[in-house]
């Protein structure tokens, strides 16, 4: 089950694969067998997954997921990775991370809120033999500069909001800050009961949100594009399965976009399976369209401009007053009358729309134009006796 042009190089700038099908088409395995198979030829494949239902069960070290099944948790587990790797790709992180909030509509600020400090245990980190000395002075040196921001276990504050500056990590050394510290040793902090949480916040038209009560489409929007950072080198596979699932009709429209605009220096291959058009670019990026049914896949043409198109070509449906149908059969009708299409080719076509009808405006419309081709057939017939 492939098709050889998912494979080859991209003809264009932008080398983008989208793949329709019906529920029950089997894009989600199919999703699986591609990612397997680039990952045999040495390509790195990162892939995301709205449903908790994913098919995806690769495990490689050039595999790299994130889906719905991993919890809404796991989002602020890949933000704070992103704020305290050490690689010279950090800066680019976190300027990704802050592409990744304005996006979203958020500020380009980070929150931390440190719980349950133990004053108490701190001196224990000096006694931990798994970490390198040098971590140890630093541990020590954020406790003893830090603690009193922290909500300490014996007092009813639950401690106070650090506010980080994004921005201005982009053009820094990462490693070197105290939100970095505080997240690099959060789990040996927390083993040893110096404190009992690390929680991140966002800030949006001066209210402060926690991460995880950001809505699901703002989570989507975020998560992707700092997993994406999180794993991207040149020449990266990505792979995405429905999208669309929570995403606001804008958001739906700019997706592909948003990724293109952040990644394009790495020449990504981008394959998403979705059910909507508006994920569909329409713009110069020449996305190659795929449909996939009983588990075959085939290339379709996509000349279309605009998303009611799209919905009858490519998806096969057409929404109630969509005015591409208007003009449709208007168009056939004067095929029709000009003799450039038969009455035979006509009616097929009639025929074929009604297939993608939903709404019996729409039905009683083209009940219509069938009765006003009819009467023209008969008016020809009569008139060529």
């Amino acid at each position: 089950m492939q098709n050889k042009k998912i494979f080859q190089e991209a003809e264009s700038e932008y080398d983008v694969n989208i793949i329709i099908g019906e529920n029950g088409s089997g894009k989600s395995n199919y999703l699986n067998e591609l990612a397997n198979e680039f990952i045999k030829s040495g390509k790195k494949v990162i892939a995301i997954a709205t449903s908790i239902h994913d098919k995806f069960d690769i495990s490689s070290s050039k595999f790299n997921f994130f889906g719905g099944r991993q919890g809404r948790n796991m989002v602020e587990k890949l933000v704070k990775k992103s704020l305290h790797t050490r690689k010279l790709l950090d800066v680019d992180r976190i300027k990704h991370l802050v592409r990744a909030l304005e996006y979203s509509g958020y500020e380009a600020r980070i929150g931390i809120k440190v719980e349950g400090y133990s004053y108490e245990n701190k001196n224990l980190i000096e006694h931990y033999a798994n970490i390198p000395i040098e971590d140890k002075y630093q541990i020590i040196n954020i406790l003893e500069n830090h603690g009193e921001d922290f909500g300490h276990v014996d007092l009813p504050h639950s401690g106070r909001l650090l506010n980080i500056n994004l921005s201005a990590l982009s053009t820094g050394i990462i490693q070197e800050t105290t939100l970095s510290s505080i997240l690099k040793h959060e789990r040996i902090l927390k083993k040893l009961k110096i404190i009992s949480s690390i929680s991140l916040y966002l800030e949006k038209n001066q209210h402060i949100v926690p991460l995880n009560n950001a809505s699901s489409g703002e989570l989507m929007i975020i998560s992707t594009l700092v997993h994406i950072s999180s794993s991207i080198n040149v020449n990266s596979v990505i792979i995405i399965d429905e999208p669309e699932n929570s995403l606001h009709p804008k958001w739906q429209k700019e997706y592909i976009d948003k990724i293109l605009d952040l990644f394009y220096q790495y020449s990504p291959k981008i394959i998403i399976a979705t059910h909507s058009p508006l994920v569909i670019p329409l713009s110069n990026q020449n996305p190659n369209l795929f449909r996939l049914s009983n588990y075959e896949l085939e290339e379709i043409s996509n000349d279309s401009s605009n998303n009611e198109e799209l919905m009858s070509e490519v998806f096969g449906i057409i929404t109630p007053e969509n005015r591409y149908l208007s003009d449709l059969l208007v168009n056939l009708i004067n095929d029709f009358d000009s003799d450039q299409k038969s009455y035979p080719i006509i009616i097929d076509m009639l025929n074929e729309l009604k297939n993608k009808i939903y709404d019996m405006r729409q039905s009683r419309f083209i009940n219509g134009v069938r009765r006003i081709i009819d009467d023209m057939h008969v008016s020809k017939v009569e008139k060529n006796g």
